[in-house]
């Protein structure tokens, strides 16, 4: 008789505290896999206040984007490219 071996692989991506990139987003402007960040991390980053992020993503001078779980991501590359 024979046993059949199955193998499961799980993988995880999660924010590291070393400051490790995860991509967690699709930018639909870049079109590619992208880390992202929270609007609250968009507006340290750039050190402006949060609804400054929201007026830049709805002039399209950063990349936003929705995930899947409905969460409101900020395309990291467009905040280093620099709000045009």
């Amino acid at each position: 008789m024979w046993k059949k071996r199955v193998r499961i692989v799980v993988e995880r991506r999660r924010r590291t505290a070393d400051g490790g990139q995860r991509f967690d987003g699709r930018c639909p402007v870049c079109a590619c896999d992208v880390p992202t960040l929270t609007r609250q991390e968009a507006a340290a980053y750039l050190q402006i206040e949060v609804v400054e992020v929201d007026s830049l993503a709805a002039s399209g001078r950063i990349h936003a984007l929705h995930t899947v779980a409905g969460a409101y991501r900020v395309c990291k590359p467009s905040l280093l490219v620099g709000p045009r």
